[in-house]
């Protein structure tokens, strides 16, 4: 089912949720939510009393860097390479090589 959730519980053991389009709270047996890390919606489960907290977020910066087939495949081949840094509010770096994809015809 798809839909946003503006209430969320349990009753009898099993959790309920109400979505804006249906009105009425519907129970299952099983609830798999996927929300984003900055909605509204992962609140409402934060006061369940099932454990759940937001995760902590961290900011990033993504970026694209054209080299060529020939120089990604001679230095970093089809391996994900990440870095450790030693740098004030830097974590981590990535380096993710990809294949190139011909324009579509």
């Amino acid at each position: 089912m798809r839909g946003r959730v503006d209430a969320a519980g349990f009753a009898a053991g099993r959790p309920w949720i109400r979505t804006r389009d249906a009105g009425e709270p519907i129970a299952y047996d099983l609830l798999a939510v996927a929300v984003g890390v900055n909605s509204q919606t992962s609140r409402l489960f934060e006061g369940l009393g099932i454990g759940y907290r937001q995760p902590k977020t961290a900011k990033t910066f993504i970026c694209e860097f054209e080299l060529g087939e020939e120089a990604v495949e001679t230095h970093l081949g089809s391996s994900m390479h990440v870095f450790l840094m030693n740098l004030p509010r830097v974590d981590f770096a990535a380096l993710i090589p990809k294949a190139i994809t011909p324009p579509s015809a």
